[in-house]
């Protein structure tokens, strides 16, 4: 069904898609269902090689609030959404991903809560979904409190962004787009969104649903993936310092921040034991070793001090551990 299009679209949903044939309806479906009609669903075919494109044009057929951007070469998630932020005519930006999907009444929700646009981030509950049985709720953990508390939740504990509604005109004031070519887009820009962002919003209802198949890329770790956590955290710290958000008040948290990705990356530069591994390695102490001691890391995460401190011994012990654990498994 023909569900008409809005001249001025409200929300632009944006949608990486790479070889997604068997998730995309899924998602697709749950978009066009949504019961917020002023909305247009933007679908950034990243270079596929399966049937994505031709369920898009399917879809375009039954509705045409969705539109279709094919990419000449593969950017990743982070090239595509910035591929569809620079198409969006919509107030509000919403990324979803191509094998996720949304609660029919979320972005109504986001949109009543958006206090007729004058709200730049507003966000909601999520659920991590395995199976029909089994699944888990997570809150944001954003709330509603001032910018500043949020902010520092963010960079205690990380930030979502997708599902949530952005306002498009931040990443072009910022200049904030995402690294192409990625694998872990969201870590170079989200705090800096929050940071840009003059009013935050949270929703107390889980309104995003993230699938996790068997074989998720966002759970295997090869070195390029393990390369670009490096890079993306270095563009993390270079976004805050580069638009001014870095004070004495801060400084402590954000330097927590990145030697929370640091911990990640030394673990993962384990698992790919190798000289390049180890190149590798040289620069995450580079970043590292200035921004210790920590006191809020003594706090919040005591287990990753030893780890950080002695980042060469502890390489070599998580990489024996997962030989073992490998030889165990074997």
């Amino acid at each position: 069904m023909d569900q008409g299009q809005s001249l001025n679209p409200r929300v632009s949903i944006v949608i990486p898609v790479y070889n997604s044939h068997n998730t995309l309806s899924k998602c697709l479906d749950s978009m066009i269902a949504q019961t917020y009609l002023n909305l247009e669903i933007i679908c950034v075919n990243d270079c596929s090689k399966d049937n994505s494109e031709e369920i898009i044009r399917d879809y375009q057929r039954k509705d045409d609030r969705v539109k279709l951007i094919n990419h000449i070469e593969n950017k990743n998630a982070g090239g595509a959404r910035n591929s569809g932020i620079k198409a969006a005519t919509g107030t509000y930006v919403c990324f979803v991903d191509n094998d996720d999907w949304l609660t029919s009444d979320a972005i109504e929700i986001l949109v009543d809560e958006s206090e007729n646009c004058s709200i730049d981030f507003v966000a909601a509950d999520w659920c991590e979904w395995f199976s029909e049985v089994n699944y888990i709720e997570h809150l944001n953990l954003l709330d509603n409190v001032s910018k500043n508390k949020n902010c520092e939740y963010a960079l205690k504990y990380g930030c979502r962004i997708l599902g949530c509604l952005i306002r498009r005109e931040i990443f072009f004031r910022n200049n904030l787009f995402y690294p192409e070519y990625s694998f872990w887009e969201d870590n170079a820009i989200g705090i800096s969104l929050l940071y840009s962002s003059n009013r935050i919003k949270v929703v107390r209802k889980s309104l995003y649903y993230y699938y996790v198949s068997p074989g998720s890329s966002s759970r295997s770790f090869n070195l390029r993936k393990t390369a670009d956590r490096i890079k993306t955290t270095q563009l993390a710290y270079d976004n805050l310092n580069r638009l001014g958000f870095i004070s004495e008040r801060n400084k402590e948290l954000v330097n927590f921040h990145i030697l929370c990705f640091s911990y990640f990356s030394i673990r993962m530069l384990a698992i790919n034991y190798s000289s390049e591994a180890k190149k590798l390695l040289k620069l995450v102490i580079g970043v590292t070793a200035p921004l210790l001691p920590n006191s809020t890391l003594k706090a919040l995460h005591s287990n990753y001090v030893f780890t950080l401190a002695h980042p060469i011994l502890s390489y070599y012990l998580w990489a024996f551990a997962y030989k073992c654990k490998e030889a165990f498994c074997k």
